[in-house]
């Protein structure tokens, strides 16, 4: 999981840092650090993100498609 998709994953939710960190167990600043790549994502945390938003192997597939064809325009 990358910090792209974590982000991707908090906003197709409507989540505000704070919100995703509180449902995840976690620091919001440290879901900031992440989203910023100034963190990588630990297995714990993967873990963590796909128990709470109930994402399974073929659910982080699809996000990973929808991603790669909605290339931000710069």
């Amino acid at each position: 999981m990358t910090s792209e998709m974590i982000r991707f994953i908090r906003r197709t939710r409507g989540l505000t840092l704070r919100e995703f960190a509180a449902v995840i167990g976690c620091s919001y600043s440290y879901i900031s650090l992440i989203e910023s790549g100034d963190r990588r994502v630990t297995p714990r945390l993967e873990r963590k993100i796909r128990q709470a938003f109930d994402l399974s192997d073929e659910k982080l597939t699809a996000i990973r498609a929808v991603m790669n064809e909605v290339k931000p325009v710069m």
